[in-house]
């Protein structure tokens, strides 16, 4: 809108906390008739310091958990990103932010992770637990994960050794025990499906050659 336009905005009162006290009923329609005074361009929000981006990674970082946790996949892997973009380059001095900076680039990657698995994409979630693995070689979530990408990806024997590896990190793992089950069923059940498949060429083959001899 620019300066001195006006509009007429219709809202359910349930959506408006502020007219709870007027006793106006939840399903009621208000109307509001609004007209635009002043126009300004918003300030560059983007944090400048090194800490001011681990300030806002954190922010960003809750933002995101409640996205991923609503199921708004999309978005959440917006905030992720940005979590990645503002830490990667991030120098410090001092202990605890050094570990809280790691924390967050890990943490932030594997929720990534976990929001393109939830919207199918096997490829770039896995390129991202790879990323997170790149901050710390033995993070059992990032590997489960990972393992997870292969096993859509019917790549059993990467999905296995990967949960493998989480089991030596973690024995009492049980998800993971389970995982190489299917995993081990899903390589049987192929097998199957190849020797049939070889059988049925076999028995047309076979088929072939005697109509040949016949005539």
């Amino acid at each position: 809108m620019a300066t001195g336009e006006q509009c007429r905005v219709y809202l359910k009162s349930k959506a408006i906390e502020c007219l709870a006290k007027y006793d106006i009923p939840s399903d009621a329609t208000v109307e509001y008739d609004l007209t635009m005074i002043r126009v300004e361009r918003a300030k560059d929000t983007k944090p400048q310091t090194d800490e001011d981006k681990l300030a806002e990674s954190e922010i960003l970082k809750e933002r995101g958990d409640a996205l991923l946790k609503g199921g708004h996949y999309e978005v959440a892997v917006k905030k992720y990103k940005k979590i990645y973009e503002y830490l990667i380059s991030a120098i410090f001095n001092h202990d605890g932010d050094r570990d809280r900076c790691k924390y967050l680039k890990i943490a932030s990657q594997s929720n990534l992770a976990l929001c393109y698995m939830k919207m199918g994409n096997y490829d770039d979630a896995k390129r991202v637990c790879n990323r997170a693995l790149d901050f710390d070689d033995q993070n059992e979530k990032c590997i489960y994960r990972r393992g997870q990408c292969h096993l859509a990806m019917r790549f059993y024997d990467r999905a296995i050794q990967d949960f493998e590896t989480v089991l030596k990190i973690n024995p009492s793992n049980v998800a993971a025990k389970q995982q190489i089950d299917i995993c081990q069923q899903e390589i049987k059940a192929h097998e199957v499906k190849e020797k049939e498949l070889y059988k049925t060429i076999f028995q047309k083959a076979a088929q072939t050659n005697t109509t040949k001899k016949t005539k």
